[in-house]
């Protein structure tokens, strides 16, 4: 009986050392791929901010632009109401206007599409950041089994 167990006994250094070169690689593997993911993920962090700050520029100029046309648009009603013998009113430029509004209206575009890209790259992130925390729990249940080995 002891024969027989020593005889079981001999292939398990083996076997041992095969599963730790299978692990040992799967660990490299998944280590590659965290560097990667985390790569990305610090990749689309840039990436966000700059379109935040794209964002918060054509905000702000859409606003610059809205209180200029709100000014231009008083100054209008002001000049169209006052007395006939009043000195005649300053001159009114309605291409102004309409410039102002197109403007308005294209950063109104843009400040949309900006929201597009920045939720589009904030939902990249998130699913980057969902795969990093499976890809580390793999790597930690590995590891656990290594140790086990």
């Amino acid at each position: 009986a002891h024969g027989a167990a020593g005889g079981a006994a001999a292939p398990q250094p083996v076997a041992t050392g095969r599963y730790c070169r299978m692990y040992q690689s799967l660990i490299r593997q998944q280590d590659a791929r965290l560097q990667e993911l985390m790569a990305q993920l610090e990749g689309l962090l840039h990436h966000n901010q700059s379109l935040q700050g794209a964002l918060n520029d054509s905000l702000s100029a859409n606003s610059h632009l809205k209180d200029e046309n709100t000014l231009l648009k008083a100054q209008v009603s002001a000049a169209n109401s006052l007395p006939s013998q009043a000195p005649p009113p300053p001159t009114f430029d309605e291409s102004r206007v309409q410039d102002y509004e197109g403007k308005i209206q294209g950063l109104a575009a843009e400040v949309t599409r900006l929201t597009t890209e920045l939720k589009t790259s904030q939902e990249g992130q998130k699913s980057l950041s969902e795969e990093l925390e499976r890809v580390r729990k793999d790597q930690d249940d590995l590891l656990e089994l290594l140790a086990d080995q």
